[in-house]
């Protein structure tokens, strides 16, 4: 019985957010720029372990820093990915 109402909640979800995301096909690309830095910012913070074991204020400018910097990486990959596909054919 759960097994049913979690299916059942999953297509429901599913739809809602089918129909949903259909009428704001230009937003995104912008959900997933936020997605893609979210993930960068959480790798980048496992590689500083002592954000996660005491907070100081430094530690406040250390965690903007990374999060800036997956936005930036999240931000400049389409532009790299044009250059890089420019440049390719230039070669060739």
């Amino acid at each position: 019985r759960p097994l049913v109402q979690l299916v059942s909640v999953a297509l429901v979800c599913g739809l809602v957010g089918w129909v949903g995301f259909s009428h704001i096909n230009h937003l995104i690309p912008h959900a997933l720029l936020v997605a893609a830095a979210s993930f960068i910012y959480i790798a980048l913070a496992d590689l500083v372990p002592s954000l996660h074991r005491h907070f100081q204020p430094k530690d406040l400018i250390l965690q903007s820093g990374l999060l800036i910097t997956g936005l930036a990486v999240a931000w400049t990959s389409p532009m790299m990915q044009q250059f890089l596909i420019h440049y390719w054919k230039a070669m060739v």
